[in-house]
């Protein structure tokens, strides 16, 4: 931090700036998921089910003892619905709806920023979009393609 303000000052450029000038330092590829809205869902609700398994309110009830409710990390997804569910604010149900649907939607807007900023990424074919529903016919589609893609790179 202290770097990039001294770049900052001396410069009159903000530090991300800097590194826009000019060729890029390496030749990169850039490979990228996007599971179909029906696979994200699923595999979010699975995630979150497991967390709620393994103590995710007993972690966020010793948290909230240790360091109070106003925390700025407690308003990330997941501890901020766990809180509402502690404070008798929403039920237990109410509150896994709500990181499902909030997990999702951050999830949304991450592929929206990745497609918009990050456009020389190759998007992967999702073997889901093709029936594929067994998890090692998916990865072995996607790994195919991932080496198929990593080859031409390297030729």
């Amino acid at each position: 931090v202290i770097r990039a303000l001294e770049i900052a000052l001396l410069s009159g450029k903000k530090f991300s700036e800097q590194r826009k000038v000019g060729e890029p330092l390496y030749n990169v590829l850039e490979i990228g998921l996007n599971p179909p809205l029906e696979i994200l869902k699923e595999k979010v609700t699975k995630r979150i089910a497991l967390m709620i398994k393994t103590g995710l309110i007993n972690e966020v009830k010793r948290l909230v003892k240790k360091y109070g409710y106003k925390q700025r990390a407690f308003d990330a997804i997941d501890y901020r619905e766990i809180i509402d569910y502690l404070r008798k604010n929403i039920s237990l149900k109410e509150s896994i709806m709500q990181m499902n649907t909030n997990t999702i939607r951050y999830a949304k807007r991450q592929m929206t920023w990745f497609k918009k900023y990050n456009s020389s990424a190759h998007w992967l074919k999702n073997p889901a979009s093709l029936k594929l529903r067994r998890a090692s016919k998916n990865e072995a589609c996607l790994r195919r393609q991932a080496f198929g893609l990593v080859k031409k790179f390297l030729d």
